[in-house]
């Protein structure tokens, strides 16, 4: 698929999904859910509840499925696109719609990044990942929000654990590059 195409190129490995026929459709959702936050299709409940159902699901699922989610984000973050060139665009594209979709798929990446890691196998990956886009992106904001999820994932990842979900106002904080004084921790 284009995820293991992604996978491949950004670490040179090959990546052998674990997902099953019984965990497809949450898969599905996943994808849907990432989509609807960005605005590439349309919702009636607000971004946050989308961030929040990523959140839960990958607080409840398998290190697989959160490797699907990392993988998802950086299909969304890499191959968004505003990204491609001109004259591979299709002539229908508002680019400032879809510069908006970017930045919106940067702040879910920001907020996935503040509560779980990816796996081993896409840890190191998607820190270069997140490195590069730090370093090189022409955009300013862009490179400041690959900045923050590079040191969210360095964090979590060296035990910052959450064992509870963020509640709105935390996710509104991580959605502008920034983090509470103290995780707020609402119901």
């Amino acid at each position: 698929t284009k995820l293991k195409s992604v996978f491949n190129e950004i670490c040179g490995q090959t990546f052998k999904s674990k997902i099953t026929l019984n965990s497809q459709q949450t898969y599905n959702t996943l994808r849907l859910d990432i989509q609807s936050y960005t605005g590439d299709r349309s919702s009636s409940k607000p971004p946050i509840g989308h961030a929040k159902k990523l959140i839960e699901m990958g607080m409840e699922q398998s290190m697989e499925m959160r490797d699907e989610i990392f993988l998802q984000l950086i299909k969304q973050t890499r191959e968004n696109p505003i990204r491609m060139p001109i004259s591979h665009q299709s002539p229908a594209i508002n680019r400032d719609s879809h510069s908006d979709k970017l930045l919106r798929a940067w702040k879910l990446f920001g907020v996935i990044s503040s509560v779980f890691y990816p796996g081993d196998t896409l840890y190191y990956p998607c820190l270069n990942y997140l490195w590069n886009v730090a370093i090189n992106d022409k955009e300013e904001e862009i490179q400041r929000y690959a900045r923050f999820c590079f040191k969210r994932v360095q964090k979590i990842f060296e035990g910052d654990i959450r064992l509870k979900a963020p509640c709105n106002e935390e996710i509104q904080f991580v959605e502008v590059c920034r983090l509470s004084l103290c995780p707020l921790n609402c119901s």
